[in-house]
């Protein structure tokens, strides 16, 4: 059996497939060099720019080079996968409407279609490993069918839920891992499953998380710390 879960994004999806790009201005160089020293990512405009209680971000995508894809195919997350779970290379990016630049070689933009809104994603930088606009009670993969007659189990980031994905088939994942990020709302649908498991870190900010979960009927997954 299946439960179609509310909200499904397909044809939002279909209307919304170039967004990001509308509504980008491109910069002369003469601009572009004076905001390089003025909003990269280690710049105190760019701090600033976080500090507001809402902001604006916008991608200018393009197709990922030789490095960053091998960063994904480690783990066995193919060209395709990227494409299908709306992850792409930056070319150009904007936080309300000034041009930023990335510090690290290696960042990936994480688009979510439903709520036009972006997570950049930096897997070298300690500092801003993570920065975005998207709500951090919004789960992703609720636009596809829950089989109610197996558990479900809910990962803490796309990523996860990608590389799961492949060796099971009932995955939806957080922004997080914090009780938190999986809204008291969804607790009735996701109760039609046969259980709910959240797999998330072994470290004590996951396993902190996964007990206040239990209290909800939660259960959890944990990899060993050894």
């Amino acid at each position: 059996g299946g439960v179609r879960a509310a909200g499904s994004s397909r044809s939002f999806r279909r209307k919304k497939r170039l967004v990001g790009w509308s509504g980008v201005q491109w910069r002369s160089g003469a601009v572009v060099a004076q905001n390089a020293r003025k909003h990269s990512t280690h710049s105190r405009a760019f701090k600033e720019e976080f500090q507001k209680k809402e902001y604006l971000i916008q991608v200018a995508r393009r197709p990922m080079n030789q490095e960053e894809l091998d960063y994904w195919i480690q783990y066995n997350i193919s060209k395709d996968d990227l494409k299908e779970n709306n992850i792409f290379g930056i070319d150009k990016l904007w936080v309300n409407k000034k041009v930023m630049y990335l510090r690290t070689t290696l960042h990936f933009a994480y688009y979510f279609p439903t709520t036009d809104k972006w997570k950049i994603y930096s897997p070298h930088d300690k500092e801003y490993k993570w920065f975005g606009n998207v709500s951090t009670y919004e789960m992703e993969g609720l636009d596809k069918t829950l089989f109610t007659h197996m558990p479900l189990i809910i990962t803490k980031s796309r990523k996860d839920r990608m590389i799961l994905s492949k060796l099971y088939p009932n995955v939806i994942s957080s922004q997080n891992e914090s009780e938190a990020a999986i809204p008291v709302e969804n607790d009735t649908l996701f109760n039609q499953c046969k259980a709910k498991y959240c797999w998330f870190d072994s470290d004590e900010p996951g396993k902190t998380a996964n007990r206040k979960l239990n209290h909800r009927g939660y259960k959890w997954i944990n990899v060993p710390n050894d």
